[in-house]
């Protein structure tokens, strides 16, 4: 008895219905595979999937029945076609379970192949379908209009009733479920919270909203009232710049949404509450190098950063760059008016955590000159674009310029430590007081100082050194006073955590009265203790290979 056609046959019937279908499913299954748009021919590439040096081809035919000479000859030049980009692997997509003459014919094929081949015939795509209710439910079963039912019934509370609070959150969930059972292009999630509900929609796939696109066409009226006026500006700026823009009901006569489910909105004219939200016509360009400047009056150059600009949405009368520095501390943003020649540029500063000290201390610097009446500049290839502008005043919650030049001051003393020690610094957002005062005594130790270091002794104890005379062994008893200086081969001081190895050093002890002497065990060394008797309680270090700070 013959079997029913299947109705992955009954769509193959219609080649780029095939395809499209096949596309999609191949989608679900990796969202990376990329269809190959075959305007023009797709070299024997309907659809690819490339990650590193994987290179993936599907090659789709809409044949069914059985693969007759002529159809396995067109196999054969697509496999052809596809054999020069040297995939790792090339599938064939075929609604055709190979029967034993079909299979000796494909498998003569991979004999000569030099990377394996595959079919993927009737019964994979069956399987497939059982895998995928939403994708065949859509394209196997024409779905696409039950989704505007799944909205009807939800309108009307067909779904579920809605008597409690537990009902109505069924309701919604079940809606959102069947949603996604129906509508293979994109998934849906309902979200609720003070200022109101919303249904949300992310692309199930790469490529999803060219298989499902969605539509808007709508007329913008402007009433010559304050609200009106400040709309029409705030308009104007989307058509001219690509900046986001919210429209409400009362600024527009006709709204027309074409969207998946059933979601789309038909008004003529929309409700006062309507709104409309249209977000920047985003772009990928190229980063573009710059330079960001603080100039005099003069035009004398007082600091500057590199940046990176990249255009992020324009219009019809320019477009609106924004850039960072290298570290993500110094943000700009920058307005182009190709119709005017002019710019505007902003910027703001605020460093990020984890900067090596340089970098930090470059923005800083940079911050230091970016107060009025200095002027802020950006230089594109080393010319200016458009003319520089004043930085703004300091306020009062603004940074001194006094803590600033403490800052700056400290992170000089921080690169140099780095520098002499060859110990790498990732400077966090705030510095404690002890992380300061190690730096500034690192810094002093290097350069020759001697300085006194933590902690403020209450007694210290020393062992009994074993090549003492024997006339100052004799002195070392409760009672009697000592002063004396040790070699420390390794000292260190702590900085953001780690230990920072400075070298050689004398240690001086303070003044001190033995207070005890406590006999050696097992032959060791006796421990005399004493207790600083002068108002220096700390010790005094000096660094025997510490060379001055050139100038």
């Amino acid at each position: 008895m013959a079997s029913a056609t299947s109705r992955w046959e009954l769509v193959a019937q219609r080649a780029d219905d095939y395809e499209t279908a096949v596309a999609v499913l191949l989608n679900l299954l990796n969202p990376e595979v990329l269809r190959v748009d075959g305007v023009g021919g797709d070299g024997g590439r309907d659809a690819l999937f490339r990650d590193g040096s994987t290179l993936a081809i599907y090659e789709m035919k809409s044949f069914t029945g059985r693969m007759t000479p002529a159809r396995r000859t067109k196999v054969e030049r697509s496999l052809a076609r596809a054999a020069q980009h040297r995939p790792t692997c090339w599938t064939l997509v075929v609604p055709i379970d190979p029967n034993p003459k079909e299979l000796d014919w494909f498998d003569g094929l991979r004999s000569r192949s030099q990377f394996p081949l595959s079919w993927c015939g009737l019964n994979w795509l069956k399987a497939r379908e059982i895998e995928q209710p939403a994708f065949a439910h859509y394209y196997l079963h024409e779905g696409h209009w039950t989704t505007q039912e799944v909205m009807r019934r939800l309108a009307d509370g067909e779904l579920v009733s809605v008597a409690d609070g537990p009902a109505a959150l069924a309701r919604v969930r079940e809606t959102v479920e069947q949603l996604n059972r129906i509508e293979p292009h994109y998934r849906f999630t309902v979200t609720a919270g003070p200022t109101g509900e919303s249904i949300s929609m992310e692309p199930a796939y790469r490529g999803a909203e060219v298989d499902r696109p969605t539509t808007l066409s709508f007329q913008a009226s402007f009433p010559d009232t304050p609200a009106g006026r400040d709309a029409r500006e705030a308009w104007e700026r989307f058509t001219d710049f690509g900046d986001p823009v919210e429209l409400t009901g009362d600024h527009l006569s006709r709204l027309v949404l074409d969207l998946p489910a059933g979601l789309g909105v038909h008004s003529d004219p929309p409700t006062p509450s309507t709104l409309l939200r249209l977000g920047a016509n985003q772009q990928s360009g190229p980063v573009i190098l710059a330079r960001a400047l603080i100039e005099d009056a003069d035009g004398r150059r007082l600091a500057s950063l590199p940046v990176d600009l990249q255009v992020r949405h324009r219009g019809r009368r320019g477009a609106v760059a924004t850039g960072t520095d290298r570290t993500g501390s110094l943000k700009i943003v920058l307005r182009l008016d190709v119709q005017n020649q002019t710019a505007e540029t902003s910027l703001s500063m605020s460093p990020v955590p984890g900067l090596q000290p340089h970098d930090r201390l470059s923005l800083l610097r940079f911050a230091r000159q970016a107060r009025a009446p200095h002027r802020f500049q950006l230089h594109l290839n080393n010319k200016a674009v458009g003319p520089s502008v004043p930085c703004g005043e300091v306020k009062n919650d603004t940074i001194s310029d006094h803590v600033l030049d403490e800052e700056i001051t400290l992170m000089e003393d921080l690169s140099e430590v780095q520098r002499r020690t060859s110990t790498p610094f990732d400077v966090p957002r705030s510095i404690s007081p002890a992380d300061v005062a190690a730096i500034r005594q690192a810094h002093q130790l290097l350069c020759g100082m001697s300085v006194e270091v933590p902690p403020s002794l209450a007694h210290w104890n020393l062992a009994r050194p074993a090549d003492l005379p024997e006339a100052a062994n004799q002195l070392l008893v409760v009672g009697e006073c000592l002063e004396f200086a040790v070699q420390e081969r390794e000292f260190s001081l702590e900085i953001f955590g780690q230990p920072v190895p400075l070298g050689t050093a004398e240690v001086t002890m303070p003044a001190a009265q033995i207070t005890a002497v406590t006999p050696a065990e097992d032959g060791g060394a006796d421990i005399i203790t004493a207790r600083p008797f002068t108002s220096r309680t700390r010790r005094t270090v000096r660094l025997l290979n510490a060379e001055p700070e050139s100038t």
